[in-house]
């Protein structure tokens, strides 16, 4: 199990991992480099879009394309004719059993899935009447996933009440066939009961098979009440299964053995132990307590009045340390209370598996998809791959002449720091010139979005009356420097046109540019 899960986690995340570092990348240099070349943006929405991307088809996808893969096999498998010896079959159905173990699935999803295919395989080597090792195998893994089914039950008894010798995985078994069968098998019964005695075994699993066999009247009944009764007299047991043995013993005890079972089964009354748990026990004890002798009955009835019963009782101490959060966790398991927590987990886990299924349908609609792709003919194939790598190139073309055209985020303009000497000029950029210090303020704010520094305005006297508001940016130790920056607004589209001013600067002064 927790091998299978380490391949489990382990394929998710490697496949998960390989697409993030190769079509991850790839896509990352297709818009860098092809789609938006020399464009300065920010990638963190794509980086993270591809990061999902690689968890869900290392997650999501290959464990859908796991279930595709099985489901149709199964289907495959159910168009077999049962008719039809072969090992090539035995095979597929090894390998869908192999397959389930794979990392493609979780423990309790293969074990679920491997069921199936169990189920499927035990019915055809069935149909085929094989009884070699690995059927019977086969058999066994089918019958233990449903006790109730009869066909494989009666391949396995036949089998194991042939061997003289039976091991302990091997007797236990056929315990389980009889309880599945509620003890109706009266011939199992005596074997198991006549193999217990041979053995001298006495347990709880044994307890059963003598009180079943010894109640149908079996020829071993006299011999399970010499070697069973006194084992449990010694313990002064009065518990149900002793009680229902000692009353069908009494008709086979010794008549010394019959006045210590008549005593312990009238305590069982007295004591009221089955009066609400088996009401049908209680009479029959009852029974036994009427017939009994009149002293016997006022010398019992005097050691268990019901007084001392409830002063008895009245002592115990049921609960101990820990019990109390034990009976906590039986009562949410069987349903009588349920916590808000929980109720909100089964919403939130309801939710989750209603997503994972959608995604399921989807991604199985492409496998299905793909799969009926691969039986097109191959002309058919190659037409239609040239059609959508025509559709692919011309689509990037088209979106790079549309990135070429605009940019959507422009990068940010720095500006670089003047440094002055004495008696030195700087030159400065200017970018336009306005009457109305509305238009000044709008050229200033256009160029603040586009990340543009050190814009600044500077307001003159007209000749003909009024002002002028000279939009400026940047002051610059060389005319060089002031050229470049200007260019690349250009380039960028920024700008329209510029004109590169020299000014003067006082020997006493430094200016920058920030």
């Amino acid at each position: 199990m927790v091998y299978q899960s380490f391949k489990y986690y382990l394929a998710r995340f490697g496949v998960a991992f390989f697409l993030l570092f190769t079509l991850g990348y790839a896509i990352l240099f297709f818009f860098h480099e092809i789609a938006l070349p020399g464009v300065v943006f920010d990638d963190t929405v794509i980086k993270v879009a591809l990061g999902l991307m690689s968890l869900f088809f290392g997650f999501v996808v290959y464990g859908v394309f796991g279930d595709f893969q099985f489901y149709k096999a199964v289907e495959e498998i159910k168009r077999i004719d049962y008719q039809e010896p072969g090992k090539n079959i035995i095979g597929i159905f090894d390998r869908l059993i192999r397959f389930t173990e794979s990392s493609y699935f979780l423990p309790a999803k293969g074990n679920r899935l491997r069921r199936q295919v169990i189920q499927e395989y035990a019915n055809y080597l069935l149909n085929n009447g094989r009884e070699d090792e690995r059927a019977l195998n086969i058999y066994l893994k089918a019958f233990l996933q449903d006790t109730r089914q009869t066909k494989f039950r009666s391949v396995l008894a036949s089998l194991l009440t042939q061997k003289e010798s039976l091991n302990a995985n091997e007797l236990d078994l056929l315990l389980v066939m009889l309880k599945a069968d509620n003890y109706q098998d009266l011939a199992l019964v005596d074997h198991l009961a006549g193999i217990f005695l041979h053995k001298n075994e006495y347990s709880n699993k044994t307890e059963p098979v003598f009180l079943e066999a010894l109640a149908a009247g079996s020829p071993l009944s006299k011999n399970i009440v010499v070697f069973l009764l006194p084992i449990l007299v010694a313990k002064k047991r009065k518990d149900c299964f002793a009680a229902k043995f000692f009353l069908k013993a009494l008709s086979h005890a010794a008549p010394e053995q019959k006045e210590t079972i008549e005593s312990l089964v009238s305590e069982c009354y007295l004591d009221q132990r089955f009066q609400f748990s088996d009401p049908i026990l209680h009479d029959d004890c009852q029974a036994v307590f009427n017939n009994l002798a009149e002293n016997s009955k006022v010398r019992l009835t005097e050691q268990f009045s019901h007084q001392q019963l409830q002063e008895r009782w009245q002592k115990v101490k049921l609960f101990r340390r820990g019990d109390k959060r034990s009976l906590s966790r039986e009562k949410m398991r069987s349903g009588i209370s349920r916590p808000l927590t929980r109720i909100l987990g089964q919403s939130i886990a309801d939710f989750w598996n209603s997503l994972l299924e959608g995604s399921r349908k989807i991604v199985f609609k492409i496998f299905e998809g793909l799969d009926k792709v691969g039986a097109i003919s191959t002309p058919m194939k190659l037409i239609a791959f040239l059609s959508l790598g025509g559709l692919l190139v011309w689509g990037l073309f088209s979106l790079d002449g549309g990135f070429s055209q605009r940019s959507e985020e422009k990068p940010q303009q720095s500006i670089p720091e003047v440094r002055t000497g004495p008696g030195s000029q700087i030159h400065t950029i200017q970018i336009a010139a306005v009457t109305k210090k509305r238009q000044a303020d709008s050229i200033v704010s256009k160029l603040k979005k586009n990340k543009v520094e050190a814009v600044y305005v500077l307001k003159t006297q007209r000749i003909s009356g009024g002002y002028w508001y000279k939009i400026r940016l940047g002051k610059f130790f060389t005319k060089s420097e002031a050229e470049q920056l200007a260019r690349r607004l250009m380039e960028n589209k920024i700008i329209k046109k510029y004109f590169i001013i020299a000014l003067n600067v006082p020997a006493s002064k430094t200016k920058t540019g920030k």
